[in-house]
């Protein structure tokens, strides 16, 4: 088995500072998650497609990559889910297994009170993120966000890099448990729709 063979899971960064609340600087750094060997990258730029190409990039060059995490910031939903069953939100927390609840991915960041509480009304969404989507539709993958806003006008920077220390300690501490299992279903499902 070559170095690069034994990671099975990639780990993607949409920002820098997400990357550097990892505790990592290097252009791909691999490490141990648990029982699981974990390459990680940042997107070198901000593009609708970066972390899809990202994804792929990592593939052809860790070839046992079985599924991706993208750890990272989001604008949350004050209040989700349905009526008598509603959660709030507030900023530091992390979306993933912690908040249950749709990740909305867009192509514009979200910054409307009016339009974030439509969207979470009919998708029934936890938080906004620009990231994933291109990601879900071609690999296993679970979205891991730390809320540094509340996707609205108030939109601003002071909560970054909290939120992106918080989605990675999570992932430090929830991934080993919850990872595999969870993509091996999302593949099911998306078999199982072909």
């Amino acid at each position: 088995m070559t170095k690069n063979d034994r990671f099975t899971i990639g780990w993607i960064s949409p920002l820098p500072l997400e990357h550097e609340a990892a505790g990592l600087n290097a252009f791909y750094l691999g490490g141990r998650i648990g029982k699981h060997e974990v390459v990680i990258r940042v997107q070198r730029r901000t593009v609708l497609e970066g972390a899809a190409i990202l994804a792929e990039k990592m593939r052809s060059g860790f070839p046992n990559i079985k599924s991706f995490l993208l750890v990272g910031i989001a604008g949350g939903v004050p209040r989700y889910g349905l009526a008598g069953a509603v959660s709030e939100i507030v900023l530091g927390d992390v979306v993933l297994f912690v908040h249950f609840g749709n990740v909305a991915s867009s192509n514009q960041l979200q910054i409307s009170a009016t339009e974030r509480n439509r969207i979470q009304k009919e998708h029934d969404s936890a938080c906004f993120e620009m990231e994933a989507a291109d990601v879900l539709l071609e690999y296993p993958c679970v979205v891991v966000r730390g809320i540094c806003d509340y996707a609205d006008s108030h939109k601003n920077k002071a909560w970054q890099n909290y939120a992106a220390g918080t989605a990675a300690a999570s992932v430090h501490s929830n991934v080993p448990r919850t990872t595999l299992n969870h993509c091996a279903l999302r593949q099911r499902l998306r078999e199982d729709k072909a």
